[in-house]
């Protein structure tokens, strides 16, 4: 169904037709999402992380992000934004709570919550003369794609 808006200006009348069908489809799917992954896209609970014995990198934290909002993750250096980051990524396992990505738990599914997420870092941390081949092997190597696929996506990707 359409919805046709007439919008008169001065010199020109414009005809604007809105799709009152793609709208609300959007919203319905919009409405599905969120009954089967649940209201939130990042789902944080008593989440910790620790190294050995002594460190506490992530201690007890939880938080919950809607769809739809944007989220600052701010802190001072050293009280474990990037350790949280790299858990909810999927990259480092936790050592105690719970997290879900889109209603994925990251510990079970993080092959899939990684091919919907984007990460880019605050800075480069790479070395001034690295190739760009290697930083896209370096990068499928920390997105744990296996050697022969990765070379494979190279040469794809650099048309060699």
């Amino acid at each position: 169904m359409w919805k046709s808006f007439r919008c008169t200006t001065e010199y020109t009348e414009y005809k604007i037709e809105v799709s009152v069908k793609k709208d609300i489809t959007h919203f319905v799917n919009l409405l599905s999402l969120v009954e089967q992954q649940g209201e939130y896209c990042v789902y944080v609970e008593h989440i910790m992380k620790k190294y050995g014995k002594n460190i506490l990198a992530v201690n007890d934290i939880s938080f919950k992000v809607r769809y739809g909002k944007v989220f600052g993750f701010l802190g001072p250096n050293g009280a474990g934004k990037t350790t949280t980051i790299k858990l909810l990524t999927t990259l480092i396992p936790p050592s105690a709570g719970n997290a879900y990505i889109f209603g994925k738990d990251i510990t079970k599914n993080g092959p899939e919550i990684r091919k919907r997420i984007g990460v880019v870092s605050q800075q480069p941390s790479f070395e001034a003369n690295l190739t760009v081949n290697k930083a896209l092997d370096l990068y499928g190597l920390l997105w744990k794609i296996r050697g022969e696929k990765r070379a494979e996506k190279l040469r794809e990707t650099s048309g060699l």
